[in-house]
């Protein structure tokens, strides 16, 4: 059978499909990142929320292992429009919206950044859309996330990048699963 390479969403919708328990042997090769459509990233979820619901820290490392987890901790997530960062940048980077002016500014008001959280959005946010803009998004910026009981994609790490690539239109972002919920249902 010739060598046939599939999109990480083809990938998840066979093994769901076929109901296949050994996820890992079809779906990924936990050493190297996978690219997903930016459009198919709809959750997100906060890393204490989740270490918390899985009973053990998360090992977030691009070298760290895929790992199985049955449970309720996919359920813990949020709509990715709905987080703050996300609000932030389409304010700032469509609107041009001062920081002051976003929710972003407010919550590292609230803890305690103060003068300083300005200052912080423009060095950090500011540039990472410049270079992103400029550059495109590199292969070694790895976002990770998990994939829950349907299927779904569920970001951890790289909030600020994928709000740039979404404002930005990038279509396919490199990704690192960390977590597949044990029991995928097909509802």
């Amino acid at each position: 059978m010739p060598n046939q390479t599939f999109r990480l969403e083809d990938k998840l919708k066979m093994a769901m499909k076929y109901r296949i328990k050994n996820l890992r042997d079809i779906v990924f090769n936990v050493e190297c990142a996978h690219e997903i459509s930016t459009e198919s990233i709809q959750f997100s979820i906060h890393r204490p929320s989740l270490e918390d619901s899985i009973g053990r820290p998360l090992d977030s490392s691009p070298a760290g292992d895929t790992c199985f987890e049955e449970g309720d901790w996919d359920q813990l997530t949020e709509p990715f429009t709905e987080n703050y960062i996300y609000k932030s940048a389409v304010e700032r980077f469509e609107h041009g919206a001062d920081w002051k002016e976003t929710p972003y500014y407010q919550v590292l008001q609230k803890n305690g950044k103060g003068k300083s959280a300005e200052s912080y959005l423009r060095k950090r946010f500011d540039r990472l859309f410049y270079y992103i803009e400029k550059y495109g998004f590199r292969r070694t910026s790895i976002i990770t996330g998990h994939i829950g009981r349907y299927g779904d994609f569920i970001l951890q790490n790289g909030k600020h990048r994928i709000s740039i690539a979404k404002i930005l239109n990038i279509k396919k972002v490199p990704v690192k699963i960390l977590l597949i919920h044990k029991y995928p249902s097909d509802q």
